[in-house]
């Protein structure tokens, strides 16, 4: 403890610690300024390959997870095709509205406590972000048990269906 007091009044009552401490943090700022360049200019030559990687676990996996189940199904499968998309399209409802109610209770604890809790709403967060990002990763997968040639007849199916109830009736 003898020796913080003695650097802290050489270092703060002398003016050669002064201009010391100047110079060490100059030579700092120096190396800081230096990496970070360095990193950033990294970072921007391989900007594509950390984007792809970090999208590739939440959009693009899923993604082919669903269109190689898709391919993989044979014409005869087909209950066992649209059971299988029905509890997966159940499991994003149920997903969704979990993190909904995390995301409403969240809100309410800031707004009765403010931020005088916070382990518990790092916990609701983070439990939100997870079922967020799992409600998500499901989305895009059911997405990808689709073809193109669905995405275009549902486009089709959705143009011919009326437009009001007097329609529907009228048909």
């Amino acid at each position: 403890m003898e020796y913080i007091a003695i650097l802290e009044k050489f270092f703060l009552q002398n003016l050669f610690g002064v201009l010391l401490l100047g110079a060490l943090g100059s030579i700092l700022g120096v190396g800081i300024l230096s990496v970070g360049r360095r990193l950033i200019r990294f970072l921007s030559e391989h900007k594509e390959y950390f984007y792809l990687r970090i999208l590739y676990k939440f959009i693009f996996v899923p993604y082919e997870i669903g269109s190689n189940f898709t391919k993989l199904i044979s014409p005869s499968n087909d209950a066992k095709y649209i059971i299988y998309y029905i509890a997966q399209l159940i499991e994003v409802l149920i997903l969704f509205f979990i993190s909904l109610s995390l995301f409403i209770v969240g809100s309410f604890i800031i707004l009765l406590h403010g931020i005088e809790k916070p382990y518990l709403l790092s916990f609701i967060a983070s439990i939100f972000f997870l079922t967020f990002f799992g409600w998500f990763n499901l989305l895009v997968r059911c997405v990808g048990f689709l073809s193109r040639e669905h995405h275009d007849l549902m486009k089709k199916i959705k143009s011919e269906q009326p437009k009001s109830f007097k329609e529907y009736l009228e048909q």
